[in-house]
């Protein structure tokens, strides 16, 4: 995503502070002032990602405190609300959760400061903390935590719902769409969802009741209703 970071003084290989060239590469470890100066460029550089880190998860836990009871309600999760921690990384995906941990990438954050959103989507998988994440679920547990981003209006320009033919159990953002289209025509559906996740009891046939008709079904209606126009 962004360039790697510049390094700090940096001097050409084989030259001397004079600029004239060494003809020994080990005598450029003689130079008195240069591993002083790596020293205390590289702690500095050191210093300042943990401060940036500490910024960005100290950021996280106030949107953990400040969104976490309306996500809690869009996926049928009852207080107390369980602890979720933060831990931020300098690099890597921009959010991974595992059980309560979110796990936050620094450089994303460092170059999409506002991603509410992110921490949106990751702090749905922690409260809900779905026991089967497989070729069955997978789809919907990914869907339902765009769909709560987007509910709760932290959509980006990147990542909103869509509808694209044929991808309505993609997962994400396509299937956002679907569940937006169902949670309309079905309201509470999402909600019952989400609960038969996170106890573990979903299958596919769960959709004959929550969303009316089996889930080929359901899917073929709203792909028949959203090719006809926007708002479906």
């Amino acid at each position: 995503m962004s360039l790697p970071a510049a390094s700090w003084c940096r001097k050409p290989v084989g030259s001397s502070p004079t600029g004239t060239t060494d003809r020994a590469i080990s005598r450029a470890t003689s130079w008195p002032a240069r591993p002083g100066c790596m020293m205390s460029c590289v702690g500095s550089r050191g210093a300042m990602g943990r401060r940036e880190r500490d910024r960005i998860r100290a950021w996280a836990e106030g949107l953990v405190d400040e969104h976490g009871e309306a996500v809690a309600r869009l996926i049928a999760v009852d207080p107390p609300l369980p602890a979720v921690a933060i831990e931020v990384v300098p690099d890597g995906p921009p959010g991974v959760t595992g059980g309560l941990t979110i796990t936050l990438s620094e450089r994303w954050f460092r170059e999409h400061p506002d991603d509410v959103g992110c921490v949106v989507h990751e702090l749905t998988h922690a409260y809900m903390r779905a026991p089967d994440y497989d070729a069955s679920t997978i789809w919907l547990i990914e869907g339902l935590a765009d769909h709560v981003r987007d509910v709760l209006g932290f959509d980006a320009s990147w990542t909103f719902a869509h509808f694209e033919p044929g991808k309505a159990t993609a997962g994400y953002q396509t299937t956002a769409d679907l569940l937006a289209w169902l949670e309309r025509r079905r309201p509470g559906a999402v909600s019952e969802l989400s609960r038969r996740l996170a106890d573990g009891s979903y299958r596919e046939a769960d959709f004959a009741r929550v969303g009316g008709a089996p889930l080929p079904e359901v899917v073929a209606a709203y792909e028949a209703d959203r090719a006809g126009g926007p708002t479906g």
